[in-house]
């Protein structure tokens, strides 16, 4: 990824004074106070930002019909600004905290979207600073709405406010000239906030089309060159950043990453594989051969040969990403550990049993080293590892794991009842194959069931068919015929709002490739 040369106190001070030197004319006064707003929010002071932002967009569209802000006044707050110079050097720390971060991430499809990422609010930040306006002097204030409307659906996209960011992304992007929509850096930053957006609520198709735009604007951009955008003596350009071409091929590869992982996401693998060999070659022609950017592609291309059963391409990919991956990010990285995770979950797939139980013995322990004991993730990699146990006919081993990946999930903050469900089914599954203790396996399958039908979020009526099937299965083993029938029965009123096939199996949650127990933490 490209680092982001970071903006000085220096420079986004002189930024101020430019435009306040410059303003002679009252069309200029919400770009004032767009500059303002970006500042605040560059400094983390969203409430001022948001403030500054929409006396802007009042100003150009007389939204209330407040009296317009003076000249004087906005170069007054100008001035004011650039003399808090301790505001402005915390301003340029966390710009370069977010540039040394942004240079270190990796791109794995397994990382948290960006909207669920703590350590993303300086990121989304200096973007409110990374394209700004040279000002000119137009001959209407509209020209600026744009930029501002941008700039407030950041502040909505920071704060997860998804149905207010997606409406000033699109209001910002029908405000863009049509000719200026396919060649601005600006229209560029829509798409890509738009398509996160997008694929964050998990509607694909629409993620997908908006980072095609996004790549398309960005070839359009290497190839041309151009990365103003002029209207009336009024431009957009990139602050901060020296090699202009160098940006837009760093955001040109996020751009080609960001359509291989919905695709992925979505299950259009051999699509996903497309996008990956070509974001590969582009790598590979800027010359980055060693670079942590081609092992994390080849990582995500094993990713997708996994999910395409082409389990030796998949073990190839994802063991280079983590030995070589290792020495640049270190063993406790979580991307590494992830990578580590998913390798046991290859080799269970390819029937290497025995080498899968060592690969999850490994990675339980630099989890539990890296997380500490109580974790989703250790809870994750140690239900795996039990799933293996059972498989190689350990069902004691497998239980006692299920049983502590069981307490591990019960303690951590914010836990989810869905995986704390799926975890006792396999719990009460053991159970039932040792053929030891059924009364136990019949408690467990009730607390499942007693879980699923406290759960309102979700349609859970086959699933809970499935249980009741199971506990009457119990309960003839049991020779208690009559309650039984009434599983039985109450599994068919289930069965009543859709067809359900039953199979002679006491597994009746999804299967482990559908667990996720940090996804409600995330």
């Amino acid at each position: 990824m490209v680092e982001l040369a970071p903006v000085s106190p220096m420079i986004m001070s002189s930024t101020a004074h430019e435009i306040s030197a410059s303003a002679c004319s009252e069309h200029v006064i919400p770009l004032m106070l767009n500059s303002i707003g970006a500042h605040y929010h560059m400094c983390g002071d969203l409430d001022s930002a948001t403030m500054h932002y929409n006396v802007a967009i009042d100003r150009i569209f007389n939204t209330f019909g407040v009296d317009k802000p003076k000249h004087s006044s906005l170069k007054n707050d100008i001035e004011a600004l650039i003399s808090q110079e301790e505001i402005l050097n915390e301003a340029s720390r966390r710009f370069c905290e977010m540039a040394s971060y942004a240079a270190s991430a990796t791109p794995i499809f397994d990382a948290p979207h960006e909207l669920e990422q703590e350590r993303t609010a300086s990121l989304v930040a200096s973007r409110a600073l990374e394209i700004y306006v040279v000002p000119g002097c137009p001959t209407n204030e509209r020209s600026y709405a744009p930029v501002i409307l941008h700039n407030i659906g950041l502040i909505f996209y920071q704060q997860r406010d998804l149905s207010n960011a997606m409406n000033m992304f699109r209001l910002a992007l029908e405000s863009l000239p049509s000719s200026k929509k396919e060649m601005s850096i600006l229209a560029q930053s829509i798409y890509h906030h738009l398509g996160q957006l997008y694929a964050f609520q998990g509607e694909f198709g629409e993620a997908i089309e908006c980072f095609i735009q996004e790549a398309t604007i960005l070839h359009e951009l290497i190839e041309g060159q151009t990365h103003d955008f002029n209207e009336d003596n009024f431009s957009l350009k990139i602050s901060g950043h020296d090699d202009i071409s160098e940006l837009l091929k760093g955001k040109l590869e996020i751009s080609y990453f960001s359509i291989s992982k919905v695709y992925f996401e979505s299950g259009l693998y051999s699509e996903a594989m497309i996008c990956c060999e070509e974001l590969l070659n582009f790598q590979q022609a800027a010359n980055k051969s060693d670079a942590l950017e081609i092992l994390t592609t080849r990582y995500n291309i094993g990713r997708i040969h996994h999910k395409m059963n082409n389990f030796k391409l998949a073990l190839h990919g994802c063991l280079s990403f983590v030995e070589r991956g290792s020495l640049e990010l270190g063993e406790k990285h979580e991307a590494i550990l992830t990578a580590l995770h998913h390798i046991g979950m290859i080799q269970y797939d390819a029937n290497m049993i025995l080498a899968s139980a060592k690969t999850f013995v490994r990675c339980l322990a630099m989890r539990r080293d890296a997380y500490g004991e109580y974790h989703p993730k250790v809870a994750e990699t140690m239900v795996e590892l039990g799933m293996v146990k059972m498989e190689i006919g350990s069902l004691t081993c497998a239980l006692t794991v299920f049983m502590r990946a069981y307490d591990v999930l019960n303690k951590v903050p914010q836990q989810d009842s869905a995986c704390c469900a799926m975890v006792l089914s396999y719990i009460a599954q053991t159970h039932c194959l040792l053929s030891v203790d059924m009364d136990k396996a019949l408690a467990y399958y009730q607390e499942v069931l007693a879980m699923l039908e406290d759960d309102t979020g979700g349609d859970n009526d086959e699933t809970e068919a499935r249980i009741l099937s199971v506990i009457g299965r119990i309960y003839l083993d049991l020779d208690e015929v009559e309650k039984a029938m009434e599983s039985f029965i109450a599994a068919e009123r289930r069965k009543s709002c859709r067809e359900v096939e039953f199979y002679n199996s006491t597994c009746v949650l999804p299967g482990i490739q559908y667990f996720n127990p940090c996804a409600s933490v995330a």
